[in-house]
């Protein structure tokens, strides 16, 4: 419903054997989308949670794109 927020949780995990740079996060709708991504150094063997939340302005169907940008 319009102006009624929906969040979800993207885990984000360093399976590598160093630090993961994470150098930014995008949404492709900074309009409809949030996000509490943003730089950070993960170190090998841990996890982030990133939250994407939606809140429409109107009705409609929206799509987005969450880009995770690292040294990966």
């Amino acid at each position: 419903a319009v102006g009624q927020s929906a969040t979800r949780s993207v885990l984000v995990a360093n399976t590598g054997a160093s630090d993961l740079q994470i150098t930014g996060v995008q949404l492709s709708d900074p309009a409809s989308f949030t996000t509490s991504g943003r730089s950070m150094t993960l170190p090998s063997g841990m996890t982030a949670e990133i939250t994407v939340t939606f809140i429409p302005r109107d009705a409609g169907a929206r799509t987005g794109t969450l880009t995770i940008t690292s040294d990966d």
